[in-house]
């Protein structure tokens, strides 16, 4: 299982080389902002399964059995303690582990509070060391040159790309009012363990990835 500093550090750097893949690598500094939310979920011990938790709630009502009432208000719970989770305090547990080796061998990284949520600025020593040091997957380059390269992609060229590397995969349509159409995800978290969520803008396709506890979070809003 991977603890907090770890967890911490793969997130920093696959945000790097998604950037990279995207706009090319500059040697220069980088600004990542986390919603407190965010780095509250990244800063807990053990990391839930949060969509198999998801399924038994949804499978025991359907089957009419009664969710514990502390259980099923959990949501409205966790959005009262996320509104007035003590953002200084967050900040202080983020820069606790900026300290450990994960990230000190990334090079210089400072946490800063904001009103709605974290900056992390990273010298340009470290986006340059992430650069020279990591490589991103197969699958999230092609991703990213499938939608940087083609004009007019559709939903089923975005799934021809996902099954290329496995076809154990989800896509599901997300809820109305919604700011994106669909939802697809790897059963298979070693192949890419990030959900990404699709928008198509007038004919033009976009796509936004999110850890799974983001995700969750936003679905169940």
């Amino acid at each position: 299982m991977k603890n907090i500093a770890q967890k911490l550090a793969e997130n920093i750097v696959e945000q790097v080389l998604e950037m990279q893949l995207k706009l090319g690598f500059a040697d220069e500094s980088v600004s990542l902002y986390f919603p407190y939310a965010s780095v509250e979920s990244l800063l807990k011990e053990k990391t839930e399964n949060l969509t198999q938790n998801k399924e038994d709630k949804a499978s025991a009502l359907e089957q009419g059995e009664k969710i514990p009432q502390k259980e099923a208000s959990a949501q409205g719970e966790a959005s009262i303690q996320i509104n007035s989770l003590d953002k200084n305090a967050i900040t202080e547990r983020l820069k606790r582990a900026l300290a450990e080796p994960e990230l000190l061998k990334l090079g210089k990284i400072t946490a800063t509070p904001l009103k709605d949520r974290v900056v992390l600025v990273l010298s340009a020593e470290t986006v340059k060391y992430i650069h020279d040091n990591f490589q991103p997957s197969e699958f999230l380059k092609s991703l990213v040159e499938l939608f940087s390269a083609r004009h007019g992609i559709t939903l089923e060229n975005v799934l021809e790309l996902f099954n290329r590397f496995s076809s154990d995969y989800v896509c599901e349509k997300m809820p109305e009012g919604s700011d994106f159409d669909f939802a697809i995800h790897f059963s298979d978290t070693d192949i890419d363990g990030f959900y990404y969520c699709i928008k198509d803008e007038f004919g033009h396709m976009t796509y936004h990835r999110f850890t799974e506890s983001d995700y969750l979070a936003l679905t169940e809003a």
